[in-house]
């Protein structure tokens, strides 16, 4: 295993309500893996190891793998009389075949039997509504937090969320398990958990699930709920967030230059008070930290189950004063498949990472559930990959939308979102389950009747933005700079130009029409939207329409309908958000 560096340094923290001297070294940790028995009396020193994992998404064939890694490291501190606190960034369910269709409840199985400390709560968890097939509640009999609340029923530990209130109570949603934090007894040091939400959540979820939902904001409410750990006699205090960075280098973690400097972790952990919290372990942003921000260690390990972070404390027993800790980079499993698979040749902390064969047994049914409806053959042949992008025009998103157009008669216009695209398509005969992980939410259409000019204004907006470029089908348009004003025009398909006046019928999903990314919000009137209360998502939508074409229908992504670089769908200078001179 890689440390990030061998530098060493002393930070003036906070521990409880008065400052102590904390040496944060990065040098290897004392922690490999020996013969000796655990010491008969406790030392006055104990190591502590953090380990964080995020955005699962149901990806539930790493944990098998995942239980080896911790059984060495677990074994590690048994014998050093230390402990694995192991936490989870949130975001656990939503992605997968063998997690969707049951509704993320294998995720449970799996992270009881990894045996968890806590975990937050992502914004996705809240993506299956009802208990049930319905994604969204349709009957007042219907709890649209219903699967979310029955997977944290069935927890061996508890989902944290400290700053998500109702807006009826003011308080956490009452439920058993969900709570605001939790204390740790790690070998007799006292560790308090807080857990977070990101901001984002009422627009990155679909809105009916969260209605009657508010997320506080973050900086107020951990020092609010760090003291109040500090008092219920915390010696160290850790985050869990659904809230994240995005850093490219871990060869240090005291040189952030890597790092994204306005990320939501980092926005946060730069507004606490020294000594407000002792580590954090963040999620959401599908990206890697392991670094020291504002004298706290944050780790992130990308995501879909193929890493996990690791900080080592050396703290004392007695004050829970913390002595040096080690930021380890994000450590990259050694074989993660679609399936529980053997590892290779590989060892953690001095002994061979094996996967855990009870745990895979136990997964197995899951896969089997799902192995048909996976391979279903659609009637479509890819002559090569389909490639998404986040920042540009792309040949898959181009073609999900023309896709979502075929499938809804009188529709002028579809708008995909990039976040909603979640893998490439590969070469060969498209299966289901291709289909499932590039488009793995349970959105269903909304029809919207917009004005030539609210699109234009939206799609304006959309270009000069940070955000992902919306894929478009039915139109192409141009965004020029005329002097300092940003001119769009958009054409149909066949050329005629988007008037201002024109009516024109958007498909999309339930997901953007109802303030999803914000990407619609402003030019949508809620009297203009049409979402049908059956019929089937989009995905299967999609499905459907596959089947009904020419078996081996060839599909290629340099197709010039589908997508071309001279002559793109999306035309503008240079690079996104575009600004025009001042």
């Amino acid at each position: 295993m890689r440390i990030l560096s061998t530098l060493a340094l002393i930070l003036v923290l906070g521990c409880g309500s008065s400052p102590a001297q904390r040496e944060t070294s990065v040098s290897p940790a004392t922690s490999a893996a020996t013969n000796d028995p655990a010491p008969a009396v406790l030392p006055s020193t104990v190591v502590i190891s953090l380990v964080g994992t995020n955005d699962l998404h149901g990806h539930i064939g790493s944990l098998p793998i995942l239980a080896g890694y911790l059984r060495n490291l677990r074994a590690a501190r048994e014998r050093d009389g230390g402990r694995v606190v192991l936490l989870d960034g949130g975001d656990l369910f939503q992605g997968t075949l063998e997690s969707n269709m049951n509704e993320g409840a294998a995720v449970i199985e799996g992270y009881n039997a990894l045996d968890y400390d806590a975990v937050a709560v992502g914004n996705h968890e809240f993506d299956f509504g009802p208990v049930g097939e319905r994604a969204t509640p349709r009957d007042p009999n219907d709890n649209p937090r219903g699967a979310l609340f029955a997977r944290i029923a069935e927890a061996n530990f508890p989902f944290l969320s400290a700053n998500l209130v109702e807006n009826a109570s003011g308080a956490l949603p009452s439920t058993p398990n969900l709570r605001v934090t939790t204390m740790i007894d790690a070998s007799g040091v006292q560790i308090g958990v807080i857990g977070l939400s990101t901001e984002a959540t009422a627009h990155t979820t679909i809105a009916a699930n969260f209605q009657g939902l508010t997320m506080q904001p973050l900086e107020s409410t951990v020092v609010r709920e760090a003291a109040a750990l500090r008092a219920a006699g915390a010696k160290l205090v850790f985050v869990t967030a659904h809230a994240g960075g995005i850093c490219r280098s871990f060869d240090d973690p005291l040189d952030i230059s890597s790092c994204n400097q306005h990320e939501e972790i980092v926005d946060l952990v730069n507004a606490l008070p020294a000594g407000t919290i002792d580590a954090a372990v963040a999620g959401h942003t599908h990206a890697g930290m392991a670094h020291i921000i504002h004298g706290v260690p944050v780790i992130e390990s990308l995501s879909g189950g193929v890493a996990f972070g690791r900080i080592d404390f050396t703290v004392e027993r007695a004050s829970g004063r913390i002595l040096s800790s080690h930021v380890f980079a994000p450590e990259h499993l050694c074989d993660v498949g679609q399936r529980p698979r053997a590892c290779s040749a590989t060892t953690y902390e001095g002994a061979s990472v094996q996967p855990d064969a009870v745990l895979r047994a136990a997964l197995e049914p899951r896969f089997a559930e799902a192995l048909s409806v996976r391979n279903e053959l659609l009637h479509v042949q890819l002559s090569a990959p389909f490639r998404r992008s986040h920042d540009s025009e792309s040949p898959l998103g181009n073609l999900l939308s023309d896709w979502m157009l075929a499938t809804q008669r009188g529709a002028d216009v579809a708008i995909v979102n990039g976040g909603g695209i979640r893998a490439d398509f590969p070469e060969g005969v498209l299966t289901y389950g291709a289909l499932y992980e590039t488009f793995p939410f349970d959105n269903r259409f909304a029809l919207v009747t917009l004005t030539g000019a609210q699109l234009r204004r939206i799609l304006a907006d959309n270009v000069t933005s940070n955000g992902s470029l919306l894929s478009v089908g039915g139109v192409t348009v141009n965004a020029e700079c005329h002097g300092r004003e940003l001119r769009v025009d958009i054409a149909r398909a066949n050329g005629r130009p988007v008037r201002d006046s024109d009516r024109l019928t958007i498909a999309t999903s339930d997901f953007l029409a109802t303030g999803g990314d914000r990407a619609l919000t402003a030019e949508i009137d809620a009297n203009n939207i049409r979402m049908p209360d059956d019929g089937p998502n989009i995905r299967d939508a999609i499905a459907a329409y596959l089947r009904s074409l020419p078996a081996a229908t060839v599909v290629q992504p340099d197709n010039a309908q589908i997508y071309s670089r001279e002559h793109p769908r999306w035309h503008y200078a240079g690079e996104r958000p575009v600004r025009c001179p001042r």
